[in-house]
């Protein structure tokens, strides 16, 4: 893992189905598998459906599903950057295209798309995630806001909210960002910042420019499953809620067990997911983990970077109230605009390379560089493409 730290840089660091509705046996298929089917509102559009390896046509309860919003020239490869995280978590990943442009036609376009996957298969109804890339990020909060009785989580890569739209704010989102994109990482910071002030909002930042892999991917697929496992009420089957619970906490219990002498900084972060799972043993023992780790001069070390990074983050890379006065003084109109000093401005890059000076041996060393060798690729007439990956 990379970082999932706690609140900002919590926020900012740095992954025949049996009794379908309508579709009948015809679309059983073995556990990690891939199937393509035809809408039929639309056949000339079709979707991917992917199966958990843990999938069991016996079984009695609804899964979760992830929808994946994509073009058509994407969608194969993003799809199995999200099949890791499906198998740990035992979610379906069904692939959404968009053949049109403009975000309201967009929308209605998935709309019609997500209402008839959902119809036809054992997905669990109040159980749904969107996965989503750049623009199509966009998308996915607006549809959040009109299906909020089945959407519960967003993965985003390199995109946020469109202030101006209305969007569910009980949805939860976990962010990935290129740190090197000033414009991209102001919209995200300002998207996850208003989600967790109600502690349902993450953020990570990307070094580089490539495109998220799939470990990246994974985990932030577990911290949405985390959000839901740790906060859902009355769950519609209360004994296979809580198998599943107790299954993700033995799987978090064993990987904070691994990383805790050669990564402690990642086994505090499990930790801190883990003590907050209501009814399973290990949450215990997390608490005692994580007060443990904190003795040790890495972690240490570690907790001081976040808080500054956070405060770093909250300075440079979020939105400003810009207006314009009549001459009596009453304001004539304002706006919200990027701060100037996230423009690859040297200022800034001043900031993050004292911040690397210091904090360069905690994982946030790897994050750091973005900030400032992207203005001295500007200042040499280079540029970085802000793509959203493959």
């Amino acid at each position: 893992m990379r970082k999932i730290l706690p609140f900002f840089t919590a926020l900012i660091l740095v992954t025949s189905l049996a009794g379908a509705a309508e579709g009948g046996t015809d679309d059983v298929q073995p556990g990690g598998k891939t199937q393509t089917f035809p809408f039929v509102k639309n056949p000339a559009q079709s979707y991917r459906l992917y199966y958990p390896k843990s999938y069991d046509p016996g079984r009695k309860h609804n899964w979760p599903v992830l929808f994946l919003l994509v073009s058509d020239t994407t969608s194969l490869n993003r799809l199995e950057l999200f099949k890791e995280g499906a198998d740990r978590n035992q979610f379906f990943v069904v692939t959404l295209p968009c053949g049109v442009t403009g975000l309201e036609t967009a929308v209605n376009f998935h709309l019609s798309m997500f209402d008839e996957v959902l119809k036809k298969y054992p997905f669990d109804p109040s159980r749904c995630y969107l996965g989503a890339f750049g623009d199509q990020v966009k998308a996915a909060f607006v549809l959040s806001e009109k299906r909020k009785r089945n959407i519960v989580g967003i993965l985003g890569v390199d995109g946020g909210y469109d202030e101006d739209k209305p969007y569910n704010e009980r949805v939860t989102f976990y962010g990935l960002c290129h740190a090197f994109a000033p414009l991209v990482r102001t919209v995200m910071v300002e998207t996850c910042k208003n989600l967790a002030d109600r502690k349902n909002g993450k953020l990570r930042f990307l070094p580089g420019s490539e495109a998220p892999d799939f470990t990246q991917i994974a985990e932030g697929m577990d911290w949405l499953n985390w959000q839901y496992l740790a906060n859902a009420s009355n769950p519609s089957l209360t004994k296979s809620f809580n198998d599943e619970k107790a299954a993700f906490a033995k799987r978090l219990a064993a990987r904070i067990q691994a990383d805790r002498t050669n990564r402690p900084e990642e086994a505090y972060d499990w930790c801190q997911l883990l003590a907050q799972l209501r009814g399973v043993p290990e949450a215990a023992a997390a608490k005692d983990t994580s007060y443990q780790l904190t003795t040790n001069p890495q972690v240490r070390l570690y907790l001081e970077a976040t808080k500054e990074f956070d405060n770093f983050v909250q300075r440079n890379c979020t939105m400003v109230t810009s207006a314009q006065y009549q001459p009596n003084g009453k304001v004539k109109n304002q706006q919200r605009i990027a701060p100037v000093g996230i423009m690859f401005d040297s200022r800034v890059a001043g900031e993050a390379q004292k911040l690397q000076n210091k904090y360069g041996n905690t994982p946030f060393g790897e994050i750091l560089p973005s900030f400032y060798e992207a203005l001295a690729e500007v200042s040499q007439g280079k540029s970085r493409v802000q793509g959203s990956g493959p």
